[in-house]
């Protein structure tokens, strides 16, 4: 299946003049492609089932952008796709070296799906690093197995993540 990315005008923090970007963006597989102007907040929409999490180092959810980084504004889950079935693994949500977290799914979340916005007990800020901390430069971030023992043998994941993308943040 094919990366798709969504990505929807924001205002911008102090709730005005949203932010615009006007451009292109291209997929080449792990590789985000952006030309334009005015670019720092994206939003993306993920819908995974339990496989392509499953599989390897996980699933690829926001792209690497060379001399990039992000700093996460928000995640929401929803109710779309069917729960999770038949396992009992956390879902994390980091970088492609685990340097830095932005949340672990737990269990419960993911059997039970449930409409949740990041700070949940359905979506936890992380508690290894500050919520508001920038990832290292030129890493993905992906959603990854972790915790448990048996793998999911159905279900489907809804996420909506919006985050800001920063210039020169710190190299790995």
């Amino acid at each position: 299946m094919a990366n798709v990315l969504n990505f929807i005008e924001q205002p911008n923090d102090s709730g005005d003049n949203p932010v615009r970007f006007n451009g292109t963006v291209s997929l080449n597989g792990d590789n985000l492609f952006v030309s334009g102007e005015d670019l720092n907040i994206v939003t993306v929409s993920v819908k995974l089932t339990y496989d392509q999490i499953q599989a390897g180092g996980g699933a690829i959810i926001l792209p690497a952008i060379p001399g990039y980084g992000y700093r996460l504004k928000d995640i929401t889950s929803g109710t779309d796709g069917d729960d999770f079935a038949g396992g009992d693994r956390d879902f994390t949500i980091s970088d492609t070296i685990n340097n830095t977290f932005w949340t672990t799914i737990p269990t419960a979340s993911l059997t039970t799906k449930a409409n949740a916005v990041w700070g949940d007990t359905a979506l936890p800020f992380p508690t290894a690093n500050s919520n508001n901390q920038i990832s290292l430069e030129n890493l993905a971030f992906r959603i990854i197995k972790s915790g448990g023992t048996t793998d999911y043998t159905s279900g489907q994941i809804d996420l909506l993540i919006t985050a800001q993308i920063v210039e020169n943040p710190p190299a790995p």
